[in-house]
């Protein structure tokens, strides 16, 4: 772990290898994943001006390390500094934009939608339409779909009988990339 939901906010971290996944636990200890952080990424900007604690659970999903940067040297940095400040801003934004995103896809879309369409995020934005890596586990699908593993573990076997998939042990590869956005896009 990272740092966990709700723990005081006194440090920002930037990732600077391997992979983390944002996620928020309900008092069951069941968890909906946010996204999933590569290198260099800005991990805790919600909380650098909010109430002062984290409001999601960092956690590397793989051998990780970063840099912790002070709250107080990023404050100052927006202060001091346009170009970070507007950096800081499209991140910022770019994060809400996917907030919002997520509400659609939670609210608006079926099992099937939801799990292709993370299939899609994981192997265009994370993995650059390579294999998804067999370190996305199929609980982290899940999490990332927003439905419990056993559901996300049947989608994956029809997507892989379909042939829109091909799981092996080196991760899952997208064999028909248009029938899943298909998928996604009809929910």
């Amino acid at each position: 772990i990272i740092f966990k939901q709700g723990t005081l906010v006194s440090y920002l971290v930037v990732l600077s290898d391997g992979m983390a996944k944002i996620h928020i636990e309900d008092l069951k200890g069941r968890s909906y994943i946010y996204k999933i952080v590569k290198p260099y990424e800005l991990i805790g900007l919600s909380a650098l001006f909010g109430k002062g604690n984290f409001g999601f659970t960092a956690t590397a999903i793989q051998p990780s390390g970063g840099y912790l940067v002070k709250k107080e040297t990023v404050k100052k940095l927006i202060r001091e500094n346009s170009n970070f400040n507007i950096e800081i801003l499209n991140r910022y934004s770019n994060n809400l934009n996917i907030a919002f995103q997520k509400m659609n896809f939670l609210a608006n879309k079926q099992a099937l939608g939801r799990l292709c369409e993370t299939l899609i995020y994981l192997w265009r934005d994370i993995f650059d339409e390579e294999i998804i890596e067999n370190t996305i586990t199929r609980r982290i699908i899940a999490e990332l779909s927003g439905m419990s593993t056993e559901n996300a573990v049947r989608i994956l076997s029809e997507l892989k009988n379909d042939g829109i998939i091909m799981t092996g042990k080196d991760g899952i590869k997208v064999l028909n990339p248009e029938l899943l956005e298909t998928y996604s896009y009809a929910g």
